[in-house]
């Protein structure tokens, strides 16, 4: 695997101040006026929270401004990693300008229709629905369109579930004090793996260039 360019520190993105949207799922204590954890440094589970939350936004960034292809992402506690055919300077201004709409308070861009999250929540309506309805096991033909309905059922009623289990458990939308730190690029065959690097740093403070 290598890489098709190096870190690109000192970037611009940076948060450190803003509304809140949603709760902090940790035992850290949490203060509504700002989003910073009172005892810093943030839990690891909320730095993912926010990393899954800026992965979400920025591949929105892309696709809205006409990326077409290949998108999937994972969040860690030090950034995301997004499998896309950008370019390195096209996911770097992406991460910053999804940053940046979170910071004002676009919350809604933290949450994905393909997260792997409605994914799964489809998944357990299906196979509970069917469980329930006595055709898991059936092999007659009548069997077959039934199934059909209650997969599209479960797919109409994800989203919403998942959606509201993004919002509460999985993302944070809250950006204060992170920054994007910089951008690599892998070259895997035909498509692009980017890691894109954050850092979480104390209320208002904005790192030196």
């Amino acid at each position: 695997m290598q890489a098709e360019a190096v870190t690109e520190t000192g970037a611009a993105g940076i948060c450190t101040s803003g509304p809140v949207y949603g709760r902090v799922f940790a035992p850290l204590p949490y203060r509504h006026d700002s989003g910073i954890c009172n005892n810093w440094p943030m839990s690891m589970l909320d730095r993912i929270r926010r990393n899954h939350a800026l992965e979400h936004a920025t591949l929105a960034v892309l696709a809205r401004g006409g990326d077409r292809g290949l998108f999937a992402g994972y969040s860690t506690a030090g950034g995301f990693w997004l499998l896309a055919p950008s370019s390195t300077e096209m996911v770097r201004r992406a991460s910053e300008a999804a940053l940046a709409r979170l910071c004002r308070g676009e919350s809604q861009l933290a949450i994905s229709r393909s997260c792997g999250t409605n994914i799964v929540v489809a998944a357990l309506i299906a196979a509970a629905a069917i469980r329930l309805m006595g055709v898991s096991d059936s092999r007659k033909r009548t069997a077959w369109p039934l199934r059909a309905a209650i997969a599209l059922g479960a797919v109409v009623l994800a989203r919403p579930i998942g959606d509201a289990l993004q919002r509460r458990f999985t993302t944070l939308s809250a950006m204060d004090g992170l920054t994007v730190t910089g951008v690599n690029t892998f070259r895997l065959g035909r498509f692009r793996l980017h890691r894109v690097a954050t850092a979480e740093n104390a209320p208002g403070h904005r790192p030196s260039h």
